[in-house]
């Protein structure tokens, strides 16, 4: 199981195109997926956690069978997110620059406002 666990946790980060500080950025792009997010994020945080410690410590759980159903959720979900593909990204980084978007409404309102001002600019129309 503890094998299972960090082979799933590897395609975790394949898939959040998480090459450097794997651990925050797959468990935010991760969390992105859920409506919840601050929920996700405070399990993959938890589950971060117990991934350094049997890599690094060689620290055991006797809750193992249950962490890997957790993990596993959350790779299901950026799974089904990459098949569906339903937004038509041409790679893995294009996702992840998705997922890095701001995860509520105002907030994304607020940068389309922005980029909307940035292109006037750049175009010379400011």
């Amino acid at each position: 199981m503890n094998d299972a666990f960090l082979r799933l946790w590897s395609l975790l980060e394949y898939l959040t195109d998480s090459g450097h500080d794997p651990y925050k950025v797959a468990t935010r792009r991760a969390a992105f997926m859920f409506k919840d997010r601050e929920r996700a994020q405070l399990v993959l945080t938890h589950l971060t956690h117990h991934r350094n410690r049997f890599v690094h410590a060689g620290s055991d759980s006797n809750e193992i069978e249950s962490l890997v159903f957790l993990l596993k959720q959350h790779v299901d979900s950026l799974l089904l997110f990459h098949v569906g593909n339903s937004f038509g990204f041409k790679s893995r980084d294009e996702a992840a620059k998705f997922m890095d978007l701001p995860p509520n409404r105002d907030d994304i309102d607020l940068r389309i406002s922005r980029l909307r001002s940035a292109r006037k600019f750049v175009s010379g129309g400011a």
